[in-house]
């Protein structure tokens, strides 16, 4: 059986990019999943070290795949990418904004645009990537994020999860902490 990682593409992709505008021969590319021991490391790894030859002929990417904690590479990043390192970084979807807002990203719609495979993402991951009418990422993972409650709290305390979607939990919320100030979260 043969491991595919086409999650990874557009990273690719992107250092495609780089090297194809005149980087060094051997790309920095922070990448937290490779950042740390776990059971994908090695899969990916071996699977980068056999593909990435193939698609960037002449390209290598270093050892150093960046700090193993999102929040500890967006602060690393923000510093050193004024020095031009990583050139290319992996990334939530807050640290990309943070990265925009500091000036450090440039926008790659000319290269998406030319993308023979960009018709494959669902539009709301490229339109999250957007900034200000200007594309700065391409989407390798989405998630689904769900909030839970304790019906048992909810109904001790007279709540009621009720409403339209996508106002029900900052109501709750509101009411909840309302009823139970000392439950408030600082900060």
């Amino acid at each position: 059986m043969r491991i595919k990682f086409p999650s990874i593409l557009p990273i690719i992709a992107a250092l495609a990019a780089t090297a194809s505008v005149g980087f060094a021969a051997e790309l920095d590319l922070w990448f937290t999943p490779l950042s740390s021991e776990g059971p994908m490391k090695a899969p990916l790894t071996k699977w980068m070290k056999e593909t990435l030859p193939k698609e960037l002929p002449g390209v290598t990417v270093g050892d150093n795949y960046g700090p193993p904690v999102y929040q500890d590479g967006q602060q690393k990043f923000i510093v050193q990418g004024r020095k031009g390192k990583p050139d290319v970084i992996e990334s939530v979807l807050e640290g990309m904004i943070a990265y925009q807002r500091a000036g450090l990203l440039a926008p790659i719609d000319d290269l998406f645009d030319k993308w023979p495979d960009k018709d494959q993402f669902i539009p709301s991951t490229i339109k999250a990537l957007t900034l200000n009418g200007k594309l700065y990422g391409v989407p390798y993972n989405t998630n689904v994020r769900v909030l839970l409650y304790r019906k048992d709290l909810f109904q001790k305390y007279g709540l009621t999860p009720g409403g339209k979607p996508g106002t029900t939990y900052f109501r709750t919320q509101r009411q909840f902490l309302q009823r139970n100030p000392a439950l408030r979260v600082s900060g």
